[in-house]
Order: structure tokens, then C-alpha cells, then sequence
């Protein structure tokens, strides 16, 4: 008689756990990694806003315009606060490469 040397159903399923196991702590990493990602590339987007927003308000350029900054487009446009005339609202918004929106920024603006 020839015996046959095999694995029990017990050790297989033990198998099928362990292997479950390690792929599902692949994929959480691969999806904190992807998230931090996103939101490495947004705080990169608010923290430039924030810088054109100051270099717009010390150099009084008070005037609507599109940029391109590091593989962002940032929109930059001007709107009139309640009807006055010296007073604005800055909106700035920089989007990616797919046009996802990465940033927003709204600032009131005294025109001196």
C-alpha cells in the first residue's frame, strides 16, 4: 500500500487565514500610503495659497489671474464685498492635474 502525503483541511484553512491576514494588512498600508498621498499634496496647495495670497496683499496687485505652480493651477480672482468699493474678497483655488480641487482660500482684502 502507498501512502499519499497531503495536508489536512485544518492546515489549509489555517493556510487561507494567515495569507488573508498578511494581504489585508498590505492593502491598509497601501491605502494609508495612497491617502497620505492626497493629503500631502493638499496641505503643499493651502500652503502656497497662503503665500499668494500675502505676496497679493503687500503688492496691492488687486487684478483676477491664472498661474501654474509645481504641476498646480491655481485660479486667483477678485469679487466686490457687499457693494463696496474698497473692499474685496480674495478667492484663490488650486486644483491637480486631473482638476481635482486641492486647496480653497477666501480673504477679505482692504483696497488702501
Amino acid at each position: 500500500m502507498v501512502k499519499i502525503i497531503s495536508s489536512t483541511l485544518i492546515e489549509v484553512m489555517v493556510a487561507m487565514v494567515i495569507l488573508s491576514l498578511a494581504f489585508g494588512i498590505g492593502l491598509m498600508t497601501y491605502f494609508n500610503i495612497i491617502g497620505s498621498t492626497k493629503s500631502l499634496a493638499s496641505l503643499k496647495a493651502q500652503i502656497i495659497l497662503n503665500e499668494i495670497a500675502a505676496e497679493t496683499i503687500i503688492e496691492q496687485s488687486f487684478f483676477d489671474e491664472e498661474l501654474d505652480i509645481e504641476r498646480m493651477h491655481i485660479t486667483k480672482e477678485f469679487v466686490q464685498y457687499n457693494g463696496s468699493n474698497d473692499t474685496y474678497i480674495l478667492v484663490l483655488k488650486a486644483t491637480g492635474p486631473s482638476n481635482q480641487v486641492l486647496a480653497n482660500l477666501k480673504k477679505i482684502v482692504l483696497n488702501k
